[in-house]
């Protein structure tokens, strides 16, 4: 019994890391709850186009997504599609507003390489002054600022109509269900911008780059929050979008959406079916 105790207060622990990040919003794409944030802040989003919900299948695109999401032990049935010109925004102009740090992150399955971006979410318009903010986006086959192919990236705005490009090495594949991350510490210039991918299909290592950056104060965009675009329609992402989280702090890895390694998920795996044994003898 002791041992299950350990278990039991391990799992808690986790799960209680986890639901102390401060989120911005956080959008599961679950049915009955398509276009809901899901972190009770009001962030509803509206759609453009037509995204469609669809079930995580058994095979293929989007079947290596997280059945349960280990943080938090929520179902996740099923995703976003989206394609040309689909996307979603928020349903009223401010909600999602990132004004420092921030960490931004997605289950993510990229149907196909453009020459062009792919964003992920963005607070960015090439309009009039004051709407860029931030975007996280995939590059295409010709890259970003002398960057390699398919290298997440991240754009950063000062003043709001500046723009910086950071990106490391790191790059995604088509037809790979991935899990990405981004965060970004306003005040650690010298390793501020974090970068993470974790290739889901493959069951392989969460993978983690981290660069400095020379932004004294990330502008508070008017724009849109936007997922699966920027700038309105521009660079739209085509595939599986989901379980996309926006907080207000640069999270630690424990912290993030990611599957946890083979070892930590033994263990939440069995403190699963500790407190569910507890449960059947309780009742």
């Amino acid at each position: 019994m002791r041992s299950s105790s350990i278990l039991f207060t391990a799992f808690i622990t986790c799960t209680a890391c986890q639901l102390s990040a401060s989120t911005i919003a956080y959008y599961r794409f679950e049915s009955g709850n398509f276009l809901s944030d899901s972190s009770g802040n009001g962030a509803h989003l509206t759609e453009a186009g037509t995204p469609s919900q669809v079930s995580l299948p058994e095979t293929g695109r989007g079947s290596s997504f997280s059945k349960i999401i280990p943080q938090t032990s929520t179902a996740n049935g099923s995703t976003s599609s989206i394609f040309s010109t689909d996307r979603f925004g928020e349903a009223s102009n401010g909600s999602v507003q990132v004004t420092s740090d921030f960490t931004a992150e997605a289950y993510i399955s990229m149907a196909t390489t453009t020459s062009g971006t792919q964003y992920i979410v963005s607070d960015w318009e090439y309009t009039e002054g004051n709407k860029r903010g931030f975007a996280f986006g995939v590059a295409g086959t010709s890259g970003v600022g002398g960057g390699s192919a398919g290298a997440l990236f991240l754009l950063l705005s000062e003043d709001g109509s500046s723009t910086g490009v950071f990106q490391t090495g790191i790059t995604i594949s088509k037809d790979i269900d991935y899990y990405v991350g981004v965060s970004f510490d306003e005040s650690n210039t010298s390793s501020g911008i974090t970068f993470y991918a974790q290739d889901l299909t493959n069951n392989e290592a969460l993978l983690s780059s981290s660069i400095g950056h020379n932004i004294a104060s990330l502008n508070n965009a008017t724009a849109l929050f936007r997922i699966g675009a920027m700038n309105n329609s521009t660079s739209p992402f085509q595939g599986f979008i989901d379980e996309v989280r926006i907080s207000d702090t640069p999270l630690s890895q424990t912290q993030l959406l990611a599957v946890p390694e083979p070892s930590a998920y033994a263990l939440i795996a069995g403190a699963l079916s500790v407190i569910t044994l507890l449960r059947r003898r309780c009742s």
